[in-house]
């Protein structure tokens, strides 16, 4: 089984927290306005720094943190400062003072907001100025986060669990607040279940903590599919909530390989031949009835629900007796679309003799690449081009 672990753990760090202040005042970027405008570059200014790269340690992500950078215009002309900008689209400061004269020192204030954070995070800030020989200077604010509360694993997985078997597994929620109490952890799909084991109070890193464990488990007759669902943990206080994704497959008898026929990008009329196998885990006596294909609904601008988009494929349906027990081998050939120009995909429904898995669906995908027009070559160097006047 293949799980996107990686997007999914992204997506869990949350939104970026770091923000910019240059004294007295900050205000938000607004992504309509435009960029800030350009600076003549001048040899003379130069700004020097008295550190790029600030450590905060080990901090805790209850409230934000704040260090200096201080700076001097260590040239013989004046420096302008023509942008601020915090990695992750952050707060940036409005210029209170933008010029610094030669010899002159300012500080910009760099706030960094853990909250949501875990782990080692690192966040840079660049600072933009006349300076021709370094225009952009990059700070950086590093740090590891101690949440105040957190989850252990931050991804249940559950892995491959067979249908109408019981699944399970048990993660942690860690707590450095002792009077904090977790009063429910909420699926927001009826696959799965969750629940609060008994608080427990121990020792993490020479800290006292409380811990509950949480049993995650599938729901009595989850269907065949992919699981892959959030849950919500609520405490005793409103401010501190957390989240966590829960990851799994529930297989059937049905083993069918590839389940999702991916095709890529494809040029106008570009032949397709690919194929599906079908076998039973239990090894027992499978059959196929039929391969039908279900184009999905495109929205087009006069039907904007969306009409079934044409067929693809022809389907052959053969039965493969060189295994033990015999497989069966789902051919698709076809042409890519000729003038659609968006992606198209469906799926191809399999009628099988299973107990409970009498209709298997096999999604495929696939896109348009439009195929490049033809450059005319250059014109040869040290020619005239040709004249369509004929002389008298």
């Amino acid at each position: 089984m293949h799980l996107r672990t990686a997007s999914l753990l992204v997506a869990l760090a949350g939104l970026c927290s770091t923000t910019l202040a240059m004294q007295p005042a900050t205000l938000p970027v607004d992504p309509a306005k435009p960029a800030a405008p350009a600076v003549a570059p001048s040899a003379g200014a130069k700004i020097t720094f008295n550190e790029l790269t600030h450590e905060f340690g080990v901090i805790s992500d209850e409230k934000e943190v704040e260090t200096k950078f201080r700076f001097t215009n260590s040239g013989t002309a004046q420096l302008e400062i023509a942008n601020l900008q915090g990695s992750c689209g952050c707060t940036v400061p409005a210029l209170a003072k933008k010029t610094y004269a030669p010899g002159e020192s300012g500080e910009i204030t760099v706030k960094y907001n853990p909250h949501n954070r875990r782990g080692k995070q690192s966040t840079n800030v660049t600072v933009t100025t006349n300076s021709a020989e370094s225009p952009q200077v990059v700070l950086s604010v590093k740090s590891e986060v101690k949440p105040t509360v957190m989850t252990e694993p931050q991804v249940a997985t559950l892995g491959q669990v067979q249908r109408g078997a019981e699944g399970k597994t048990t993660l942690t929620i860690t707590s450095r607040k002792l009077d904090l109490e977790v009063t429910q952890v909420t699926p927001n799909d009826s696959k799965v279940n969750a629940k609060v084991g008994q608080k427990v109070e121990t020792t993490l890193e020479g800290e006292k903590v409380v811990q509950y464990p949480v049993e995650i488990s599938l729901a009595s007759g989850a269907p065949v599919g992919q699981v892959q669902t959030q849950c919500v943990v609520r405490t005793n206080d409103p401010a501190r909530t957390l989240n966590f994704m829960v990851l799994g497959e529930v297989v059937g008898q049905v083993k069918v390989e590839p389940q999702r026929v991916t095709l890529g990008g494809l040029t106008p009329g570009q032949d397709i031949n690919t194929s599906i196998r079908i076998t039973a885990r239990d090894n027992s006596n499978l059959e196929i009835a039929s391969a039908t294909e279900v184009p999905a609904l495109m929205p087009t601008p006069s039907n904007p629900q969306g009409a079934p988009g044409a067929r693809v494929f022809d389907i052959k349906v053969a039965k493969d007796t060189t295994t033990t027990p015999a497989a069966w081998v789902v051919t698709l050939t076809g042409k890519a679309p000729a003038t659609q120009t968006t992606p198209f995909r469906g799926d191809i429904i399999l009628k099988t003799n299973m107990a409970g898995e009498e209709e298997v669906k096999v999604p495929y995908y696939g896109f348009i690449r439009q195929k490049p027009q033809p450059v005319a070559p250059p014109a040869p160097t040290g020619q005239p081009n040709p004249s369509f006047l004929v002389p008298e």
